[in-house]
């Protein structure tokens, strides 16, 4: 093997081990923030919907034989859609609601809580519900649907319609 040749191949392994490096220490710089930016998300949620829950036990203190459903057209999160539900999950406020978010909050309902991921076109929107009871004993569920910001990068454009929901 002469000499000229030994350095080629030399070159080329080192240049396909560099290139190697960088592909995975890319995928998974990408791959941890998706991740953090995804627990982030879920507790932006998580804390949207305690909101909604202290709003509503407020007005109620207030106005002890008030309408509850005032809460969540009072409250404004930006970038987060609240909704508010009765203990059988029909809707409040808004009065109508897409038939992934009422099944939401039926296992929300039921469970105490849900968490639902559901992508419709190029857009995946992410759901937190949770079941709670006022001080006067009444139940609710208040829900709160935010865009994720990675969503675009981290799953194309979405493909078909599908929901996924996850009760804990």
């Amino acid at each position: 093997m002469t000499l000229s040749r030994l350095r080629v191949r030399l070159t080329v392994w080192y240049a396909g081990t560099f290139a190697v490096i960088l592909l995975l220490l890319g995928a998974g710089i990408f791959l941890a923030i998706g991740i953090q930016v995804s627990s982030r998300l879920d507790a932006s949620l998580i804390a949207a919907t305690s909101a909604v829950i202290r709003a509503t036990h407020d007005l109620e203190a207030e106005r002890a034989a008030g309408r509850a459903a005032d809460a969540v057209e009072e409250l404004h999160i930006p970038d987060r859609d609240l909704y508010f539900f009765d203990s059988t999950a029909r809707p409040i406020t808004p009065p109508s609601v897409d038939d992934w978010i009422v099944a939401a909050a039926r296992v929300a309902a039921k469970s105490g809580h849900a968490d639902t991921q559901h992508t419709s076109g190029e857009r995946e929107l992410r759901l937190h519900a949770t079941r709670f009871v006022t001080p006067s004993g009444t139940t609710y569920i208040a829900a709160a649907v935010a865009v994720p910001a990675l969503a675009p990068f981290l799953h194309g454009d979405g493909g078909d319609d599908h929901a996924m929901i996850a009760a804990v």
